[in-house]
């Protein structure tokens, strides 16, 4: 993790900071749980299925950067402390299956590998997107929005845990 690296936009103490708000704050977790999940019902609506092919996951080979919010992460680690990454992969990803699927981001939610599903899922996940923001907001949760794999290695190799 290079805190210099363009797809990492925060000093690491506010990001730690932030997430450790985030933590003591189950209200505001069960919130972007909510979120989340309205999400997934929405996505599943399209009726795509996981081929359990792992291409999500390998950000490297996609070549795809997946964007979380302070509260997404807040989930993910509540859940799961960060592992290390491996190659610009997902640490979360084991025999090309997601061991977070309940907490997983929105960005894995809407992600398929068919392209034309993900092109449908672009504006309903602005519209998520926004839902999380305002949590943050309703909440007094400090929103920034960084790249997973840095964020996760940057709570990984600070003190958080």
């Amino acid at each position: 993790m290079n805190p210099n690296d363009p797809v990492f936009c925060q000093p690491p103490g506010e990001l730690t900071e932030a997430v450790r708000a985030a933590l003591s704050s189950g209200r505001f977790l069960s919130e972007i749980i909510s979120i989340l999940n309205d999400a997934q019902s929405t996505f599943e609506e399209l009726e795509t299925r996981c081929n359990a092919c792992g291409k999500c996951c390998k950000f490297d080979l996609v070549d795809h950067k997946l964007f979380v919010t302070v509260g997404e992460l807040g989930v993910v680690v509540a859940e799961s402390p960060p592992l290390p990454a491996v190659s610009r992969r997902c640490c979360y990803q084991q025999n090309h299956l997601c061991t977070i699927r309940k907490s997983r981001p929105l960005g894995c939610r809407a992600y398929h590998c068919d392209s034309r599903i993900f092109d449908v899922n672009s504006c309903k996940v602005e519209t998520y997107h926004k839902k999380l923001v305002q949590a943050h907001d309703r909440h007094g949760i400090p929103y920034l929005y960084v790249e997973f794999i840095s964020g996760i290695d940057l709570l990984r190799n600070s003190t958080f845990f």
